[in-house]
C-alpha cells in the first residue's frame, strides 16, 4: 500500500501523487479499491454526431452541386433524399438496438419506403407493389417468430407484434387493391391471405399460453 510520509495517510490502489498534498507517494501500489470499467471507444453518442456531420456534409455538397448544373437532375434529388432516410434509419437503429424485434420491424418499413420511392423516380412503377411489398410483409412475422423463438420470449411477448404485421400488410395491400394500383394483384392476395393464415395459427396453437398470460394481465 502506498504512503504518504508528510500527511501520514495510506492510499489504496496507483496513485501517482497524494490527493491531500500532491506530494510523491512511497511504497508498493495495491490493487484498486473499485473495479475500472473499460472506457467504451465509440459511445453512442459521439456516432450520431459523425453520422449528423456526414449527412449534412453530403446534404451540403448536393446543394452546390445541384446548384452549379443548368438543371436539378433526378438522380440528384434522390440521392439527398435517401441521404434524409439514411439519417433517420441510422436515428432509429440506435434507438431501437436493445431491442431486435422493433429493430427488424423499423428496418423493413423504412426498406419498403425507400423501395416504393425508387420505384417512382426511376419511372417503372408498381414492381414495389406488385412484388416486393407482398414479399415483405408475408416474411415479416415469419421473422418477427423467430427472433421470438430465438430469443426465448414467450408467445404473448411478441404477439402485438404479429397483429401490428397482420393490420399492417391487410391495410396496405388492401387500400392499394381496392385504388386498383397493382397491374399484378395475385401477389398482394397470397401475402395477406398467408398472413392471416400465419396469425391464425400462432393463436390457435399456442392457446393456453395466451390464456394464461390474458388471465395474470386482467387478473381473471
Amino acid at each position: 500500500m502506498q504512503n504518504c510520509k508528510k500527511c501520514r495517510i495510506q492510499i489504496q490502489g496507483e496513485k501517482e501523487r497524494c490527493p491531500l498534498c500532491g506530494g510523491k507517494l512511497v511504497g508498493e501500489p495495491s490493487e484498486r479499491a473499485f473495479p475500472v470499467l473499460p472506457k467504451t471507444k465509440v459511445t453512442r453518442m459521439s456516432f450520431m454526431r459523425v453520422s449528423l456531420f456526414l449527412f449534412c456534409a453530403f446534404e451540403t455538397a448536393m446543394i452546390v452541386l445541384g446548384c452549379c448544373l443548368e438543371y436539378w437532375p433526378g438522380w440528384l434529388l434522390l440521392a439527398m433524399v435517401a441521404a434524409v432516410v439514411g439519417i433517420i434509419d441510422i436515428s432509429l437503429a440506435v434507438y431501437y438496438r436493445n431491442n431486435l424485434l422493433q429493430l427488424v420491424a423499423v428496418e423493413v418499413y423504412i426498406g419498403l419506403v425507400v423501395t416504393v420511392m425508387i420505384d417512382l423516380f426511376t419511372g417503372q412503377p408498381y414492381w414495389s407493389v406488385n412484388w416486393v411489398l407482398p414479399i415483405a410483409f408475408a416474411c415479416l412475422p415469419v421473422a418477427t417468430a423467430i427472433i421470438g423463438k430465438a430469443s426465448h420470449m414467450e408467445v404473448d411477448d411478441y404477439i402485438l407484434y404479429l397483429l401490428f404485421d397482420v393490420i399492417m400488410s391487410t391495410g396496405v395491400q388492401g387500400i392499394l387493391l381496392l385504388n386498383r394500383i397493382h397491374t399484378f394483384r395475385y401477389p398482394a392476395l397470397i401475402s395477406i391471405a398467408f398472413v392471416i393464415v400465419f396469425f391464425l395459427w400462432i393463436i390457435i396453437f399456442n392457446h393456453r399460453e395466451l390464456r394464461r398470460e390474458t388471465s395474470k394481465l386482467f387478473n381473471v
